[in-house]
């Protein structure tokens, strides 16, 4: 609010300083309400931010929802929530369907002239055919030394190709030789489970 006869009398000042030392001082005054940026104040600016934040939250899906939230929560210095436990056999259900849901979203964005990119190749293959090293029973390496037992030298012959004992079998693979199912009279009792 302006005091019209104090105003009257800086403008008939004939000082200049008294003149427009109001003008001033409002500004002054105007200037600790808005901050340095464009005419808002760091509170106001942060509370902003968050808003923006919370509405691109809103189009997010679930799992980057909640992401979002726990990111959210470390930064408050608060513990992030637990997933819920879940039996194994319900959460491979679900990642079999999320993989099937990933993948016909991956044919739709093609069909809409995306470019297809390619699903990412577990490296699990290569770990089967590795060589397991020397497969000596029940020998210890310690400081650069293998020391093996009498035992494991007199079987000596079965340890020679590693891959190869550790398949069970006389073939080298699991199971029947594949030759002709031995038939006969069976015994009567209970029956086994195949």
């Amino acid at each position: 609010m302006i005091d019209a006869k104090r105003a009257r009398k800086a403008f008939m000042s004939a000082e200049a300083s008294k003149v427009f030392a109001e003008d001033v001082e409002r500004k002054r005054e105007m200037n600790d309400d808005e901050g340095a940026d464009g005419g808002m104040s760091a509170e106001r600016l942060r509370a902003f931010r968050e808003e923006v934040r919370r509405f691109g939250a809103a189009g997010l899906s679930k799992w980057d929802r909640q992401e979002l939230e726990t990111e959210r929560l470390i930064e408050l210095g608060m513990k992030p929530k637990k997933a819920p436990r879940m039996a194994p056999s319900l959460g491979l259900g679900l990642n079999k369907a999320n993989e099937k849901r990933e993948e016909a979203k991956r044919q739709e964005m093609f069909a809409l002239g995306y470019k297809l990119e390619k699903k990412s190749k577990k490296g699990n293959d290569g770990a089967k055919d590795r060589d397991r090293g020397l497969a000596w029973g029940d020998s210890t390496f310690s400081n650069g030394v293998l020391k093996v037992k009498k035992r494991d030298m007199v079987n000596a012959d079965k340890f020679v190709d590693t891959k190869a004992m550790l398949r069970s079998g006389p073939s080298g693979r699991g199971g029947s030789s594949g030759g002709k199912k031995k038939s006969g009279k069976k015994k009567a009792g209970r029956k086994s489970k195949r």
